[in-house]
């Protein structure tokens, strides 16, 4: 076995930008991809075009996947089983964004094929996959894990180790990934609203380059998650800065905030208007029913 070769399975934009920085590190890549065009255009720079998962993961020293979904994981999977005789022995290393359960299946099922598989999804982009950017999460049993970080360390810039539990790397890339779309949501409304203030763009940059308000955002998740609620700004106080901004925006939509703004009436009408703003957020305060799934 080629211990500088390996194969990649799934070159879209992320997994071809993966690609690229590992012929630039010299090494051996593989690579298959179901609409062949894609594979085709990293084999200028030095990749080996493959017709079937097998062949591209006979002789790599790892098997690397970064695919759109579960289905697809199982899918080329099964192909890749299909063509190797007996069990793989190289790690099968997933950077795909899949579900926890599918996750947790799926590492049952190889685990108990003998199969050494770790699943590792990314906070990258694909140049950042270029520039060895970004944090790779990594769950899974932790021997595998010391025995491919160097070569994950190699991909990014920082790899951390979310835990044994087989799920656990892809509960924390929605967790993360949540945040990250919440706050693009969040800022659709902010732009409205600044237009609808006939502010220039470049100051509500100016805003965002001096006023960082994720300190503060942290210590009240803190808050919600020990349900502690002493003011430093009280509910009552934050809805009617809400309702001023809803106002300012007059006719344009703001989906987030209009959102906000509902869910803070309904705690301020189960009572929590001089708590701390944060009590909004809190499932165990919301309506009857809504914190256990009934709602």
């Amino acid at each position: 076995m080629n211990r500088n070769a390996v194969a990649y399975l799934g070159t879209g934009l992320l997994g071809a930008g993966m690609v690229e920085a590992m012929l630039g590190r010299g090494v051996t890549v593989s690579v298959w991809n179901r609409s062949r065009e894609k594979g085709e255009r990293l084999a200028a720079l030095g990749a080996r075009v493959c017709e079937t998962p097998a062949e591209a993961a006979r002789g790599a020293d790892r098997v690397h996947l970064c695919l759109a979904a579960d289905d697809a994981v199982d899918a080329v999977l099964d192909a890749l089983f299909a063509g190797t005789a007996g069990v793989p022995t190289m790690p099968i290393i997933d950077h795909s964004t899949c579900s926890p359960a599918g996750v947790a299946a799926r590492a049952a099922r190889l685990g108990a094929m003998g199969v050494r598989f770790l699943h590792a999804p990314v906070f990258m982009s694909p140049q950042n996959a270029r520039d060895k950017a970004g944090t790779i999460l990594v769950s899974g049993d932790a021997e595998l894990l010391a025995d491919v970080r160097p070569a994950l360390e190699a991909m990014a810039s920082k790899v951390l180790f979310a835990g044994e539990r087989p799920d656990a790397a892809a509960s924390l890339k929605l967790l993360g990934n949540a945040l990250g779309i919440g706050l693009v949501a969040v800022l659709a409304d902010i732009l409205t609203l600044s237009r609808a203030l006939d502010l220039p763009y470049a100051t509500l940059s100016g805003l965002l380059d001096t006023f960082n308000p994720m300190a503060a955002a942290r210590a009240r998740l803190d808050r919600m998650d020990r349900g502690e609620f002493a003011p430093s700004f009280t509910l009552e106080m934050a809805r009617k800065d809400v309702g001023l901004m809803l106002t300012a925006g007059g006719e344009r939509d703001l989906p987030v905030l209009a959102t906000i703004a509902a869910q803070m009436d309904e705690s301020l009408a189960a009572g929590h208007a001089h708590e701390d703003y944060a009590v909004f957020g809190d499932p165990r305060v919301r309506t009857p029913g809504e914190a256990d799934g009934e709602g």
